[in-house]
């Protein structure tokens, strides 16, 4: 069995799978669809709910890193220990996850086979198995601010922190236009870092870069009154 065997057990229940935004673990935005056309295919022969795309339907079309949902910070979503292979999952799912374990196995760097796998395993925030996967990624293609961005939301669940934000931070050096990796790290410093002052001071940049955007006005609203709680 491979490490990616517990996706195919959560892969149906993720998959169609967001109500709300703030205050709810599963919101995450996503960036534009970054699995291959096989994959796709496959999770929309599934029948999985919202697998007609081969991603959830998650709004603005920007992945950003999911919230926490009240109290102190934490780490979220983090995939059961133990889950096993794949009782119950959608065979074409199962089968595309062991087609591309199989182009790895035979040559390490296929990098197209690396991302794929990399985002599968980030849409059921599996988040160690896909930093690994975007880390190889990166060792191979040049970095560019999705990815980056990604493998910061990825260090979050994780709790490393501080390299998220470096993360976040590189893609925006990439792409100073890449609001997402700004909207990941102001979640970072607000939620997890409770650094209220820097999260006001790039959320006022942000809300310049997306004027009218409904999600960073829910970002504002809950770092406001994250502020106001903390002061």
């Amino acid at each position: 069995m491979t490490k990616d065997n517990f996706l195919y057990v959560l892969v149906g229940l993720l998959l169609g799978f967001v109500s709300g935004f703030l205050l709810q673990e599963a919101m995450a935005v996503r960036q534009s669809q970054r699995l291959l056309p096989a994959q796709a295919a496959a999770l929309a022969a599934s029948g999985v709910p919202g697998s007609a795309t081969g991603v959830p339907p998650m709004p603005n079309d920007a992945r950003v890193a999911p919230m926490p949902e009240s109290g102190p910070a934490g780490v979220l979503g983090a995939p059961q220990a133990g889950a096993d292979a794949a009782q119950g999952a959608p065979g074409p799912v199962m089968e595309q996850v062991r087609q591309l374990q199989a182009r790895i196995d035979k040559n390490p760097k296929d990098a197209e086979a690396l991302i794929a796998l990399a985002n599968m395993n980030f849409d059921i925030k599996n988040w160690a198995r896909s930093r690994e996967l975007y880390e190889r990624y990166l060792a191979l293609h040049a970095p560019d601010p999705d990815t980056l961005s990604d493998l910061g939301v990825c260090y979050r669940g994780l709790g490393e922190y501080p390299k998220a934000l470096d993360m976040f931070r590189k893609a925006r050096q990439l792409a100073p236009d890449h609001w997402q990796s700004l909207f990941n790290e102001i979640v970072v410093l607000a939620f997890n870092l409770r650094q209220m002052d820097q999260a006001q001071t790039a959320l006022q940049q942000l809300e310049k870069m997306q004027p009218g955007n409904p999600d960073v006005q829910q970002l504002a609203t809950e770092v406001r009154k994250q502020a106001n709680a903390s002061s």
